[in-house]
């Protein structure tokens, strides 16, 4: 990125000449709108870049929960197994007594 905006910089001024009445950022909107350092950016190339790591980030985070909820499920289900077992030893502890 900084080789293909190097040849912007290099035509930029070392100064800015500021008159009396202009402020020092209204300059500077000016000189960008002048220079338009944007105008070859093709936006709809910058949409989809953008549109294609959202989409990345979404897949990434959607695949997280499905993990965290695969666990969970596991979990869950040891457990039952577990409480099953415990309850059957139970009802025969209390049969023998």
């Amino acid at each position: 990125m900084i080789f293909v905006k190097m040849p912007v910089l290099s035509g930029l001024p070392e100064t800015i000449e500021v008159k009396d009445g202009e402020k020092l950022i209204e300059k500077v909107k000016k000189q960008i709108k002048e220079t338009n350092p944007l105008k070859e950016v093709k936006y709809e190339h910058l949409l989809g870049q953008v549109l294609k790591r959202v989409r990345i980030l979404f897949l990434k985070t959607d695949d997280k929960i499905f993990n965290w909820s695969q666990r969970l499920k596991e979990n869950s289900q040891k457990k039952k197994i577990q409480e099953d077992g415990d309850y059957w030893d139970r009802i025969r502890k209390g049969t023998n007594k």
